[in-house]
């Protein structure tokens, strides 16, 4: 019983807070409105103003009707403007028979904050309550200049009155600021302590993420690997997130040969980082399983079938998991490159300019048309440069008309650079990205390979 008293008094959990702050400032006002007009039909009935006490005992029951349908879910948009009407109604009455004297035109004054915090959806209606109560105050002060009301009282009485009304706004005043500055405190409280259980797990997460960067790091190969092989090589690489989808790996044969690729695999952060591990391990055991002298076009073969099956092993595997690569092999021994690709082509610079040789336009991974993928061979000579990327440059958003860099553009990069040494062509992609992006977030991950012979 003493529980579901005390519920009376609250407001239903299942509101927002900003309609809990309302639902309880009608509540409370609401019964403040009930106790003042029965305390005022009392009143006037001891006065004799009988109108005026009639009048208190309709109010009173407008107001116990106005609660009921508050606790019974009413929409509160009618309750509000219910309300709004009987204050209105109540201080015209009130002042055309004791006069302006008696102070009720004040109690229109607290239907101007109420309404706009009813929750109206278009603003017309509190606009129209507000533009109302203001003709009814400044219309009860003009109009009663020198007018003599029905109803004389004693001037103790009208001073008690005009007390009585000047208290009354001052509580709503005082209810209408507790309410929501209780409401502040809370809300303050509750996000200060969801910001604590927040940057709890943030920190939790972080770790486990740095944790899962150290483990890809000591998978992959660093980009420092590729010097060994090349003394004049790069690997600009630049994760969207800590840890990354995509990857650069390289492994040289016993008969001399160097294999390199940069790939890019579904997803980023983590769940890409996780595909690259995997990638980069099925790469490792086609290059074994097919011997030295296997064709990058064959290992990208093999690859493939190795990450289906990995895929096929879950049925809510997406059929587009898996990763789009360029993969080169150098045979030093008669200055040939070979070359196969998934989506990612190979950039040639040598004596004809930049050529780009395309790569075929299906990925690795479980794909329902796959087919062979094409083998091509490229003469190299001393001095010639190869370039191997992933999308997340040339799809960067930026410059002055926020677009993508765009595969043209990042060609006659690579051409303009190519004179000049890998590590001094890496700063200036560097700052050429950078210049690009300006201050918008960097959308993919980056993976940017480079060898001179």
């Amino acid at each position: 019983m003493l529980s579901r008293f005390s519920s009376f008094f609250k407001s239903p959990s299942h509101l927002p807070q900003h309609q809990q702050r309302v639902y309880l400032i009608l509540l409370y006002g609401g019964l403040m409105a009930f106790g003042f007009h029965l305390a005022l039909l009392f009143l006037f009935q001891s006065l004799e103003v009988y109108p005026l006490a009639r009048f208190n005992v309709g109010s009173s029951v407008w107001w116990l009707l106005s609660l009921v349908l508050l606790k019974r879910g009413f929409n509160r948009q009618f309750i509000v403007a219910m309300d709004s009407i009987e204050l209105f109604a109540h201080q015209c009455f009130a002042t055309y028979l004791l006069g302006w004297e008696a102070g009720f035109p004040m109690l229109i004054t607290p239907v101007v904050p109420l309404v706009f915090l009813g929750g109206f959806r278009n603003v017309r209606w509190p606009l129209v309550f507000t533009f109302t109560s203001l003709g009814l105050y400044l219309g009860a002060y003009f109009l009663t200049r020198g007018y003599v009301p029905p109803y004389q009282l004693p001037q103790s009485t009208l001073i008690a009155l005009f007390v009585v009304a000047t208290l009354s706004f001052f509580t709503f005043s005082g209810l209408f600021s507790y309410i929501f500055s209780n409401a502040a405190r809370k809300a303050e409280n509750t996000l200060l302590k969801n910001n604590h259980e927040l940057a709890t797990v943030n920190e939790a997460l972080i770790a486990s993420i740095q944790y899962a960067q150290r483990i890809q790091r000591a998978v992959l190969p660093p980009p420092e690997a590729l010097e060994k092989q090349f003394a004049d090589s790069m690997v600009l690489f630049r994760p969207r997130d800590i840890v990354s989808g995509d990857f650069f790996w390289t492994d040289n044969t016993s008969n001399g040969r160097t294999y390199f690729a940069v790939a890019d695999c579904t997803g980023h952060g983590v769940p890409g980082a996780l595909m690259s591990v995997m990638c980069s391990k099925a790469l490792t055991e086609a290059l074994l399983d097919l011997g030295d002298d296997a064709q990058p076009a064959l290992i990208l073969d093999r690859t493939a079938d190795l990450i289906d099956r990995q895929l096929s092993q879950s049925q809510s595997t997406s059929i587009r998991d898996g990763m789009d690569i360029a993969l080169c092999c150098h045979r030093p021994a008669d200055g040939v490159l070979e070359y196969a690709g998934a989506h990612h082509s190979l950039y040639h610079l040598g004596g004809e300019g930049l050529q780009e040789v395309r790569a075929d336009r299906q990925p690795i991974g479980s794909y329902p048309k796959r087919r062979p993928f094409t083998h091509h061979q490229v003469a190299v000579q001393p001095g010639d440069c190869v370039y191997l990327t992933t999308d997340g440059f040339i799809d960067q958003f930026g410059g002055p008309e926020n677009r993508k860099f765009m595969k043209k553009p990042f060609k006659q990069m690579l051409q303009e650079l190519g004179t000049v040494s890998m590590a001094q062509q890496k700063r200036e992609v560097e700052r050429i990205f950078e210049s690009w992006k300006g201050s918008r977030p960097q959308l993919d991950d980056v993976c940017l390979l480079g060898v001179r012979f």
